[in-house]
Order: structure tokens, then sequence, then C-alpha cells
């Protein structure tokens, strides 16, 4: 009975120690913020191609999709509805 026990409980505190690791890493961390200066209202979608390094984002109060360009910070075109 004692090594069904010891068979049951090791499983579980492995599983603590796991959450206990995953936890302490961060997912997401900010490196840079990039004003969209003619944006009003809300953000619906953004796309990002990371060979070239652009953002792509649906600004729907404008009805525009701004281009950012990572590497520089800024905005590269707005393309107009």
């Amino acid at each position: 009975m004692m090594k069904l026990l010891a068979v049951c409980c090791i499983p579980v505190f492995a599983g603590f120690a796991v959450q206990t690791s995953a936890q302490e890493k961060q997912a997401l961390k900010l490196v840079q913020t990039i004003p969209l200066p003619r944006v009003t209202g809300r953000l619906d979608h953004m796309g990002v191609d990371p060979e070239k390094k652009r953002l792509f984002v649906a600004a729907v109060a404008n009805n525009t999709l701004e281009v950012v360009d990572l590497n520089d910070g800024k905005v590269l075109k707005v393309s107009a509805d």
C-alpha cells in the first residue's frame, strides 16, 4: 500500500515543481513603444512580417492599414480604404 501511495504522489509533486518554474519565465517583454500619430479610435487586427521586420496594424476608426517599420520604430505607410 505504501508503494502505491508513493508511486501516486511522486507525479503530483513533480507536476507542482514544473508549474512553479513555468510561472517564473516572462512570456512577453516590452522592448519599444511606437506612436501611431494619425490613428484615433480602436485597433482591430495586427500582423507581423518577421523577415522584413514590419508590423501591419488595422485601425478600424480611421479605416486604414498602418505599416510600421520595427527597426526604425516609425510608420512607413498608411493605406486608406
